[in-house]
């Protein structure tokens, strides 16, 4: 009895829970050997007890159900629990249909939580919305009211679009709000973390449009490190231009109240312009950006403008060519694909539908310093770009190495006459690349649509290129996997001499999974083994030297059976290892039971799928991890099956556990909280207390909540919260 934990319980407690053990019968210890279940009590009213949980950084365990049927039918309720099941605070509708917390709970950094329900009825106003804040401890109880909650104040304001500050406090976007006749302005209240804000949101309290569909708070959120938030609101009109935008920085320590202008906001003078409808961007530096692509520069409409705004102040005043890079010519959107901030604080704007010397979107790319504001037009003279008319270089976007460096995306840039070849082109994140794609600085296709050009980063800051569409010789679409140094990339055409290809008949890389420790792995759910169709493969390659050549039975995990599709889905786990399912997977006669498949995440394993080095159903028709694979923080998984029948249930669903060490052959049943309702298994949900190793699953459809600990666990067993 060293255990600290044991020894400063009292003596009549231990004692009580000896004798307690001593009495249980056998199977009941035997089931302990596996886990542990509990169904928490439906409160009074429940109907859809568990249509949502949320497990709090403390252990609590907050459960909706939008359809609670106390005061009314369907004012709903939100309930908080201890982790061991106890009941602790219910917060109720006052009205029918007020489907209490229906757009969710957000649980702050200081680990309250708010509850959103955009569908509360403020006395006779429809849908007015209302938001409530909760301690972790003590929750809150009650119905609610402009006494416990923030209220909306007009019909179908829906008031409800919680938004979590990095300081632990938040703020409510209402979009919806009316300021007297003046119609959908749209609101941003700033709220305390510690004890929430009650009442009404008003002109008086909040940031606040000027005019009717302002819309302030509809766009795009960015949250500083310090607290801060950047919200942009691209229908805000400037007086009588309409749809100019503007974007608003809001301190995270009170907020800001006003009408949203010049004076506090970073805003256009031309109509449509809406800025910041491309997003907002975080540089690494601290710094953010302003994407635009719908900018008018005067008389040129959509010319495009990225703009750099400092992390340390203020930024307001119009966008103007002065202060952003811009495009060109009308059309011209920069910023469409995107802005990518690097990892030593540049960043690459990406802008498909540039013209340049005459060509038609024929696209850019442009790397730009972050240090300060920048301003600039995109041109051949500044830019890595396209040739023929359509090759909208960049169009997919820029994807940030880890060391600093990008590679620019390209899946229509066409190689000659050769269409829609795609290129992958890596750029150096301090210098840039500038000129035209081509094989000399480019990865490409060399057939019509092979469509080349997308890239998975690995963690030790190289890249793999992979191309599903990618043309074998005759073969068709049967897709390439190229492994690319991240210091300086690779060019030439693809081939099995540089890439992982597939045959005909067998296509590849579907699915790419870069691992933590720079490897990364391949799965290829349609790959052939000779005439077994679809049976699925799963390639692992190193991430310093990549895996050329075709995908085979002598390289890869391959599945047992035609349709199996090994390598539908990959995930990490913790420890290194990883998985991959088989959905589809047949234990002889019995198809498509499903299967999880665990391999190492530091070398090559081959052979093939079967029952005994699997994870699996049990049934017919259950397809074990189809619907949702997670690995939890502490190295265990959770497999949701949505197609599980439990016995005569049809698709009544299924979520398990499964222990750091995995476990192999079927799921036993006290692994898993299984549904019992029929064609209801999508409806389950859960949560992780990492603390006591349990999840939390919610089924709304079965009015019903389970807490499922497995046993024996790395915890002592009078900690697991049961007791």
């Amino acid at each position: 009895m060293n255990d600290p934990k044991r020894s400063t319980l009292p003596a009549p407690v231990v004692a009580a829970r000896i004798a307690r053990w001593l009495l249980l019968p056998l199977s009941w210890l035997a089931l302990q050997a596996q886990a542990v279940q509990i169904e928490l009590t439906p409160p009074a009213g429940s109907v859809a007890f568990g249509d949502d949980v949320v497990v709090l950084p403390n252990g609590n365990i907050v459960v909706r159900d939008s359809q609670a049927s106390i005061p009314a039918a369907g004012a709903g309720a939100v309930h908080l629990f201890a982790p061991d099941g106890t009941l602790i605070s219910t917060l109720r509708g006052a009205s029918a249909n007020d489907s209490v917390g229906n757009f969710g709970v957000r649980v702050l950094a200081n680990g309250h939580f708010v509850i959103e329900s955009r569908y509360f009825d403020n006395g006779a106003i429809e849908n007015a919305g209302a938001v409530t804040w909760c301690h972790a401890s003590t929750g809150c109880n009650g119905t609610i009211s402009a006494a416990n909650s923030l209220i909306g104040t007009s019909a179908f304001q829906q008031l409800g679009q919680v938004i979590a500050l990095a300081n632990g406090h938040y703020l409510v976007a209402s979009s919806g709000f009316d300021n007297g006749a003046l119609v959908n302005v749209g609101a941003v209240i700033w709220c305390n973390g510690n004890s929430g804000r009650t009442g009404t949101l008003t002109a008086a309290n909040a940031l606040v449009g000027s005019s009717a569909n302002d819309s302030v708070g509809s766009g795009a959120v960015l949250l500083l490190a310090n607290g801060d938030a950047v919200i942009a609101s691209p229908f805000w009109d400037n007086g009588a231009a309409i749809n100019t935008g503007a974007v608003t920085r809001i301190s995270g320590s009170g907020g800001l109240v006003g009408n949203v202008s010049a004076a506090n906001s970073r805003v256009a003078t031309t109509a449509d312009s809406r800025i910041g409808s491309g997003g907002l961007v975080a540089l690494a530096n601290g710094h953010y950006l302003i994407v635009s692509h719908s900018f008018d520069n005067g008389a040129d409409a959509d010319v495009g403008a990225v703009t750099w705004c400092s992390g340390l102040s203020a930024c307001i005043g119009a966008v103007t060519p002065a202060n952003s890079l811009i495009g060109a010519l009308p059309g011209d959107a920069v910023g469409s694909a995107g802005a990518t901030a690097l990892a030593n604080g540049n960043y690459v704007v990406a802008s498909g539908r540039v013209d340049i010397g005459g060509v038609t979107d024929a696209g850019a790319v442009t790397l730009v310093n972050g240090s300060a504001a920048f301003s600039g037009v995109v041109g051949a003279a500044n830019s890595l770009h396209g040739s023929t008319a359509m090759d909208r270089v960049g169009e997919d976007r820029v994807s940030a190495l880890a060391n600093g460096n990008y590679v620019a995306r390209s899946t229509l840039w066409d190689n000659g006459a050769i269409v829609n070849a795609g290129a992958s082109t890596f750029g150096n994140g301090s210098s840039g690349i500038i000129g035209p794609v081509s094989v000399a600085n480019s990865l490409v296709g060399s057939t019509a649509n092979d469509n080349v050009g997308y890239a998975y980063t690995l963690a030790n800051g190289n890249y793999v290129v992979y191309s599903q569409f990618w043309d074998n010789g005759a073969a068709a679409d049967v897709g390439s996997v190229a492994w690319c140094s991240g210091t300086s990339g690779c060019t030439g055409a693809i081939s099995a001499a540089n890439a992982l290809v597939g045959t005909s008949g067998s296509p590849i890389g579907s699915r790419v999974l870069a691992l933590a420790n720079g490897n990364y792995v391949v799965g290829s759910p349609q790959w052939d083994n000779a005439a077994s169709a679809d049976v699925g493969a799963v390639t692992w390659a190193s991430g310093t030297s990549g895996r050329v050549g075709t995908v085979s039975a002598a390289n890869s995990m391959i599945g047992a059976s035609a349709g199996d599709h090994l390598g539908s889905y990959l995930r990490e786990l913790a420890d290194g290892s990883f998985v991959a399912t088989s959905p589809d997977f047949d234990l002889g006669a019995t198809l498509d039971v499903g299967a999880v498949l665990r391999l190492p995440g530091h070398s090559a394993s081959v052979g093939m799928l079967s029952g005994a080095n699997t994870l699996r159903g049990s049934q017919a028709g259950d397809q074990f991890g189809a619907s949702n694979v997670d690995a939890l923080p502490d190295g265990r998984l959770v497999v949701q099956s949505e197609y599980f029948d439990n016995g005569a249930i049809s698709e009544a669903g299924a979520t398990a556990l499964i222990p750091v060490g995995g476990l192999t052959g079927p799921v036993p049943a006290a692994n898993q909280v299984i549904g019992l309702i029929p064609d209801q298994g999508s409806a389950q949900y859960y949560g992780y207390d990492a603390v006591r190793g349990q999840i939390v699953v919610g089924h709304g459809p079965d009015n019903r909540v389970t807490l499922l600990r497995l046993q024996p666990d790395e915890r002592p067993l009078f900690a697991n919260g049961f007791e």
